[in-house]
């Protein structure tokens, strides 16, 4: 009896309860769900360098040229809905118990229009994003909400697009310190004349380092962009987005999750600080292909068809253990067991 618990925890142990936006279906949708859960930070729970800090943005991702069999389409001035899948490759009811939810955090919905080269901050999520169970808001959990449906208004002031990219960023509230990017191809349909995508609602990006010798350092550039144990962060003014953030209901004050409101970093953090944005690029897993800059078009339209695609992918594990050269300088992942919190 004793031997089955010892193999039933090391096999759940094994598992990586990260997550990533299943729908859209995301870029390079057909490769092994380990690589599309992985936080930007790495995951030094496999082998090689493929393993450490990912390329920013989208983890080189969208450079690749595996599309889902079916984009979506969104149109401009309506509602649109992504959802959050786990290692499971499903969201719901039917993702892993405990997983990782990181007692939530907050989260931001972007659009580029150039294939990764500018953001634009469309909708931020201020606390409890990932969404935890009901009742346990505030606390340090990893269970999930059942519902990791996520919905925001497109503004009339964007532009169409054939592919443009959306991105979902997540700096979670407890664990390790770590910045989730999960990145999908999306059709963008226009119903009124736009002549180019607005600017200045630029992405918070934090708790990545350029290099082993910046994970240390107190260079402003790396040591401010960096979010403290047990928060949900009030992102600053200049990072919220085009639309007004969705806020979490208040917590109490014995909670052990409490609000941050981050101060103005006069856009040190921000995915428009090229130097910054330059050196978090170039990392081992990203790509020598340029991405090409998908076109925005101000075409009108009154096709509202929309296409859906749920994607299911298979899961592949590894079971191996990392060496110490193989885990690199990447900031650890919260999931050497799924009780860590």
């Amino acid at each position: 009896m004793h031997l089955i618990l010892l193999w039933a925890l090391m096999s759940t142990a094994l598992v990586s309860p990260h997550v990533f936006v299943g729908e859209p279906a995301p870029f390079q949708w057909d490769l092994p769900v380990e690589k599309l859960i992985m936080p930007m930070n790495g995951d030094p729970n496999y082998q090689g360098l493929e393993w450490g800090q990912q390329p920013f943005p989208c983890k080189g991702h969208h450079r690749g040229s595996t599309l889902p069999e079916s984009q979506t389409t969104w149109h401009v001035g309506s509602r649109v809905t992504f959802q959050i899948y786990d290692s499971t490759n499903t969201t719901g009811p039917s993702m892993h118990d405990p997983g990782a939810a990181h007692s939530g955090g907050s989260c931001q919905a972007s659009l580029s229009y150039d294939g990764g080269e500018t953001w634009i901050v469309v909708q931020s999520w201020e606390g409890n994003c990932l969404r935890v169970r009901k009742g346990l808001e505030g606390q340090l959990t990893n269970s999930y909400d059942t519902d990791q449906s996520y919905s925001f208004e497109l503004p009339d002031s964007l532009p169409g697009a054939d592919t443009a990219v959306f991105a979902w960023t997540w700096l979670n509230a407890s664990g390790n310190r770590e910045f989730y990017m999960s990145c999908s191809p999306v059709k963008l349909v226009a119903s009124q004349h736009s002549n180019s995508p607005p600017s200045d609602y630029p992405m918070y990006i934090a708790n990545l380092q350029a290099s082993p010798e910046t994970a240390g350092s107190q260079h402003s550039m790396w040591s401010q962009c960096y979010i403290p144990q047990n928060v949900w962060i009030r992102y600053p003014q200049r990072y919220k987005g085009i639309n007004a953030p969705v806020v979490a209901e208040s917590l109490p004050n014995n909670s052990q999750i409490q609000f941050l409101q981050l101060e103005d970093d006069g856009g040190m953090c921000g995915s428009d600080n090229k130097e910054r944005v330059e050196a978090l690029g170039l990392h081992s897993g990203s790509s020598s292909q340029e991405p090409s800059a998908p076109s925005y078009t101000s075409e009108l339209t009154t096709d509202r068809a929309s296409s859906k695609s749920r994607q299911m992918w298979s899961t592949t594990w590894s079971t191996s253990t990392p060496s110490p050269s193989d885990v690199l300088w990447a900031v650890p992942s919260t999931e050497r067991s799924i009780w860590a919190l």
